[in-house]
C-alpha cells in the first residue's frame, strides 16, 4: 500500500507538469522488489500446501449519540468560561438562549464543552443534552441525538418512532425539569424552529447554548438575548498553546524560541491556525522549522471567513496514506 501511494502522488506530480523523473525510478524499483518478495510468499505457500486465511471482521458504528470529548488542552480563555457560567446560572428565571458566537476556528466548541462539563454546571441543571446541527440536519436527527443524551439508550430505540411522537417524549422529559441543552453549530433559525415547541419554559431557568459563527442570529431566535462574542487568544495565550501542541511540558529549546514566537503572532489568536501549524511543525524536521515557516506565513491568512489555506497546507503534509483516508471521512461523514 505505502508503494502504491508513492507511484499515485509521484505520478500525479508528473501529469501537473514536476519534473521528478529520479521518484517514478524509485518507485520502478520498489515495484520489482514488491514483486520479487510477493512470488516467494506465493512459492512458499504453494509448495508448503497450506493455505492462509483471511478473516473479514465488521465495525460496529456507534449506537449511541455522546457528547463530543476535546482533546485539545484549554489555554487561557478561563474568564470566558467563567463569564458564560454565570449567564447559565444567573439571570431570568424564564426559559433563555445564550449564544457563543465568533469567526470558525476561535474555539467555540471546546469553550462551549468545557462549560458543559463543569460540575457546577452539571449540579444546576437536571436534565443536560448535547446536539450537533451544523448545515445538514433533519428534526430527526435533532431529536434523536437529544433524546439519546437524556435517556442514555441507542438511536436504534428510534428508528420505528415518527418525529411528533419524538418530539412529544422529549416535551415530556423536559417538562417540570431544569435543562441545558447545546445546540453545537448552528447556521440559520430553521433548525431551531424545528425544536423550540419541544422546549418547554417553566420559568426555572432552564437554558439553551449554543454556538454560531452569525450573531445575529440568537436575537432572531430571541430578540432580547445578547450574544456572547468570544475573543481571539492574546499573543501571549497564543505562544503558550503552540509551545504545548509542539514540546507538551518541556521548554521550549533556545534555537527554536525565535520561529515560535514568530509562529505564535501570525496565528492572530485563532486556536485552529495555531493547533493546525503545530501539526505540520510536529511531522517537520527542526532544522527546517524556519523555512516551513517562511513559507506558510507567506501564504496563510486568517480573517473573519475561513483559513482554508491553513487547512490546504495541513493536508498538504500529511503522510500519502492518510492523505486518501481523510478524504473518505469528509465525503462520508
Amino acid at each position: 500500500m505505502k508503494v502504491a501511494y508513492s507511484a499515485e502522488l509521484e505520478i500525479d506530480s508528473a501529469l501537473v507538469g514536476d519534473q521528478r523523473e529520479h521518484c517514478l525510478d524509485a518507485v520502478a524499483g520498489d515495484i520489482k522488489l514488491m514483486r520479487i518478495e510477493a512470488e516467494g510468499i506465493y512459492n512458499s505457500i504453494r509448495y508448503d500446501g497450506e493455505t492462509q486465511r483471511v478473516t473479514k471482521t465488521t465495525i460496529d458504528m456507534p449506537s449511541q449519540v455522546t457528547v463530543p470529548i476535546s482533546s485539545e488542552a484549554l489555554v487561557g480563555l478561563n474568564d470566558e468560561v467563567e463569564s458564560i457560567i454565570d449567564r447559565l446560572l444567573r439571570g431570568s428565571e424564564q426559559l433563555d438562549i445564550v449564544a457563543i458566537v465568533g469567526m470558525p476556528g476561535l474555539g467555540k466548541t471546546t469553550i462551549v464543552n468545557k462549560v458543559y462539563s463543569d460540575p457546577s454546571v452539571k449540579f444546576h441543571f437536571h436534565i443536560h443534552a448535547w446536539c450537533c446541527v451544523s448545515q445538514a440536519y433533519s428534526k430527526r436527527s435533532l431529536l434523536v441525538q437529544i433524546l439519546c443524551c437524556i435517556d442514555g439508550g441507542s438511536s436504534i430505540q428510534y428508528l420505528e418512532m415518527n418525529e411528533d411522537d419524538m418530539a412529544d417524549k422529549l416535551h415530556k422529559f423536559l417538562k417540570r425539569n431544569r435543562y441545558l441543552i447545546v445546540l453545537d453549530d448552528v447556521w440559520d433559525i430553521d433548525g431551531w424552529d424545528l425544536l423550540k415547541h419541544s422546549l418547554p419554559d417553566d420559568c426555572n431557568r432552564s437554558r439553551i447554548l449554543l454556538t454560531s459563527r452569525f450573531q445575529n442570529l440568537s436575537l432572531q431566535m430571541k430578540p432580547d438575548s445578547k450574544p456572547h462574542h468570544l475573543r481571539p487568544l492574546t499573543g501571549k495565550e497564543s505562544l503558550e498553546l503552540l509551545q504545548k501542541k509542539l514540546f507538551g511540558k518541556q521548554d521550549c529549546p533556545p534555537t527554536l524560541s525565535e520561529v515560535v514566537l514568530h509562529v505564535a503572532k501570525y496565528c492572530k489568536g485563532l486556536p485552529l491556525a495555531v493547533i493546525l501549524v503545530a501539526g505540520i511543525l510536529a511531522t517537520t524536521q527542526q532544522d527546517s522549522w524556519e523555512e516551513v515557516t517562511r513559507r506558510l506565513s507567506s501564504t496563510i491568512f486568517v480573517d473573519n471567513e475561513h483559513c482554508i489555506e491553513t487547512l490546504e497546507h495541513s493536508y498538504n503534509y500529511l503522510p500519502d496514506y492518510l492523505k486518501p483516508c481523510l478524504l473518505y471521512l469528509s465525503a462520508f461523514q
